[in-house]
């Protein structure tokens, strides 16, 4: 109820109001602003085992358990990635950045949204694959 400003038919309003929470991985702004955050990362030295960028995915030492920037891999059209999806009440997004391809890919959503729902897997596919016939052999 704290967040719910009125309504009109199936439309709900929310108040003002910003994420400030474990689970956004403290990335705040737009789209083209987190993409232009993770590329920089991508020009950073040091790859973590993953082979993702450092810090991505590594935790981060602190008092209690140990927390980091909720990241996790996975591999599409035969490319690496790390990144990260969730949301909350009136926003969802997920990231990626794809290391070898020296690529990321963003995406926000004005809806609600708590899991993985995978939605950069079907969207990055065809960009993926077109990129990977592209770069150069390793």
């Amino acid at each position: 109820d704290r967040f719910v400003a009125g309504g009109s038919g199936a439309w709900v309003r929310l108040e003002h109001h910003q994420a400030d929470a474990q689970a956004c991985s403290g990335l705040i702004g737009n789209a083209a602003g987190v993409a232009a955050s993770l590329q920089g990362l991508l020009g950073r030295q040091g790859l973590a085992s993953s082979g993702c960028p450092s810090g991505l995915v590594d935790s981060v030492p602190m008092v209690g358990p140990g927390r980091g920037l909720g990241g996790f891999t996975g591999w599409l059209e035969g490319q690496h990635w790390c990144g990260q999806a969730g949301g909350g009440v009136g926003h969802y997004g997920e990231w990626r950045v794809y290391p070898r391809l020296q690529a990321v890919s963003v995406l926000l959503l004005n809806r609600a949204g708590l899991r993985d729902e995978g939605l950069l897997g079907r969207i990055d596919k065809p960009l993926v694959a077109a990129l990977a016939r592209q770069a150069p052999r390793a």
